[in-house]
């Protein structure tokens, strides 16, 4: 007798089950599932980007990653050092890649993310002249 708890156990429900082909009724059941965890995840993204301090976070962590710079590391002596600029590549590409998710989800919210945080879009506020009186 295993324990439920235990990794021999089998599961409840397998995770990435393959439909057979054959059988309409499972491509059917699976494409449905598939629909409905998509759903699940715009909401959850579409969430986020509708709360001010979720949009700010997502902006921290878009910046955080490089997504919209090019980083290219040196060594203290001014030698490139290929590693750190391929990670910091990878790190740019994931950035690049929750972006693209964000703007699938919730372009107007991404919109609104870039006016509320980005120097680009943020227009500075005119200064006033005082008048000799």
């Amino acid at each position: 007798m295993s324990d439920p708890g235990t990794d021999d156990a089998p599961e409840a429900e397998p995770i990435n089950t393959i439909p057979n082909a054959a059988d309409a009724q499972g491509i059917a059941r699976a494409r449905q599932v598939s629909r409905f965890k998509g759903d699940q995840r715009g909401d959850f993204w579409r969430k986020t980007m509708a709360d001010k301090v979720g949009r700010m976070v997502m902006w921290e962590l878009l910046t955080s990653m490089g997504t919209f710079t090019d980083r290219f590391a040196s060594t203290p002596a001014g030698f490139e050092c290929r590693d750190a600029t391929m990670f910091q590549a990878g790190e740019k590409a994931t950035g690049q890649r929750l972006y693209s998710t964000l703007m699938l989800h919730d372009h107007a919210a991404v919109y609104l993310m870039h006016t509320e945080h980005d120097s680009y879009f943020i227009k500075p506020k005119p200064t006033r002249k005082k008048l000799d009186g």
